[in-house]
C-alpha cells in the first residue's frame, strides 16, 4: 500500500483523513480524495444563483427580485427563519411539547421537533437549551459558566463582561483559547476553531485585504455588499411606516425588527387580563406554578436566571449602570430606556464604542 504523505492541521483531521483515502479496507482511495463535500448554499429558485450565507441571499432577493425570500414557518406562533435548522432552535428554547402536539399539524414536522425536544441539552446552570449535549455551542457554553465562579484578584479594570471573561480563561483556568488580537474577546475550544477565527476575523493568513464598499450617501465603509445592502434598508429608508398596534414609526427594514420584538402575538391574557406584546412569552413567564429561578429576598420567581438577575438589579439593588453617554446626570436600568432616552433628548443614539456593559 502506498502512503499519500498529506500533512494535516490536528488530530481531528488526521482521523477523518485516516478513516477515507488512508483506509486499508477501501481500495479505491481515489474517490475519497476526489470527494468534495457540496457547499452549504441558498438557491434563489427564480434565477438559479447560489449563495454562501442567509444574508447574502436576503439581500439578494429582496435587490434584485424585490420580494422577501421564502420561510420558513414555526408552527406554533408567527416566527419565520430561512432554515429548518433556525426554526429548529426557536422551538426548542421557546415552547414545549404540549405547544408542538397542540398546534403543528403536520405528523412529519410534529415528530421531527418532538424529537428535537427529547434530545435537548440544558444547562444547569442558567437553563439555556441547545439541540445537543456534542454539540460545540453548547461545550463552550458549559465552560464559560466557570468564570463566573472564579474570583479575579488581578488589578485590572475591565471594560466589558467579554474582557473579564476572556482574561479568566486564559490566564487563570486556561481552559480555552483566546485570541490575542486586541480589543478582541473571541474564545474557542479547539484550534482549528481558532484559525477559522483569524482568518475570517483578522485576516492572519496572508491573503490580500477586501477592498471595502463605501455607502454612496454617507460615507460608512462595509467588507461585503451584502452588509451595505442592509444598512441602505435599515438607515437610508425614507418611506415611513405606521404600526398597527402603536403610534410609532418606522421604515420597512426597521419595522420588521419592531413587529417582531414588540408585537409578536399580541392580546389580552385570559387569565389575568392584562393587555401584553406576546401572549406566549406572558404565560410562561406569569402564569407558571413552578418557577425554575426564585428570589431569595422576595417571594417573586422566573422562568429564566437572566429576569431574575433583572429584578435583583431593579428592585432590590436598585442600581442603573447605563448612564446616558452623552455626559448628562441620567442613568437607567436597562439600555432600551438608555437609548430612548438618548434620542429624546440629544437628537440621537450616542456613536457606538468599543466596550459597553452587557
Amino acid at each position: 500500500m502506498s502512503v499519500l504523505r498529506q500533512r494535516v492541521s490536528d488530530r481531528k483531521s488526521l482521523r477523518r483523513h485516516e478513516r477515507g483515502p488512508c483506509n486499508p479496507n477501501q481500495e479505491d482511495r481515489v474517490f475519497y480524495k476526489n470527494k468534495k463535500l457540496p457547499p452549504k448554499t441558498f438557491l434563489c429558485e427564480i434565477c438559479t444563483s447560489t449563495f454562501n450565507t442567509r444574508g447574502e441571499f436576503r439581500a439578494h432577493m429582496l435587490d434584485i427580485h424585490n420580494t422577501e425570500p421564502p420561510m420558513v414557518k414555526c408552527p406554533v406562533c408567527n416566527y419565520e427563519n430561512l432554515t429548518k435548522f433556525g426554526i429548529k432552535t426557536h422551538v426548542l428554547r421557546k415552547h414545549s411539547a404540549a405547544d408542538i402536539t397542540e398546534k403543528c399539524y403536520d405528523d412529519k414536522d410534529k415528530k421531527e421537533y418532538l424529537n428535537v425536544l427529547d434530545k435537548a441539552a440544558v444547562c444547569s446552570d442558567c437553563g439555556k437549551m441547545f439541540l445537543s449535549e456534542k454539540k460545540s455551542d453548547f461545550k463552550l457554553h458549559m465552560v464559560l459558566h466557570k468564570s463566573e465562579k472564579v474570583d479575579c484578584n488581578c488589578k485590572i479594570e475591565f471594560g466589558c463582561v467579554k474582557q473579564k471573561r476572556h482574561h479568566i480563561h486564559t490566564v487563570h483556568l486556561q481552559d480555552l483559547i483566546g485570541c490575542d488580537m486586541e480589543g478582541c474577546w473571541f474564545l474557542c475550544n479547539e484550534k482549528s476553531q481558532m484559525f477559522t477565527h483569524m482568518n475570517r476575523a483578522h485576516n492572519k493568513e496572508g491573503k490580500a485585504p477586501r477592498n471595502k464598499i463605501m455607502c454612496d450617501l454617507c460615507g460608512k465603509e462595509f467588507e461585503v455588499l451584502a452588509s451595505l445592502q442592509k444598512h441602505k434598508r435599515y438607515e437610508h429608508d425614507t418611506v415611513l411606516l405606521d404600526c398597527v398596534h402603536c403610534d410609532k414609526k418606522f421604515n420597512l427594514a426597521k419595522m420588521k425588527a419592531h413587529m417582531f420584538a414588540n408585537h409578536k402575538n399580541p392580546g389580552i391574557c385570559g387569565i389575568c387580563g392584562k393587555k401584553v406584546q406576546d401572549l406566549d412569552s406572558h404565560n410562561a413567564n406569569i402564569h407558571v406554578e413552578v418557577k425554575r429561578f426564585n428570589c431569595d429576598q422576595c417571594d417573586r420567581g422566573f422562568q429564566k436566571k437572566s429576569m431574575l438577575e433583572v429584578h435583583i438589579m431593579n428592585v432590590h439593588l436598585k442600581l442603573r449602570p447605563y448612564k446616558c453617554r452623552y455626559g448628562c446626570e441620567f442613568a437607567y436600568n436597562n439600555k432600551g430606556n438608555r437609548n430612548s432616552h438618548e434620542r429624546k433628548k440629544h437628537g440621537g443614539l450616542y456613536p457606538e464604542t468599543k466596550y459597553e456593559p452587557s
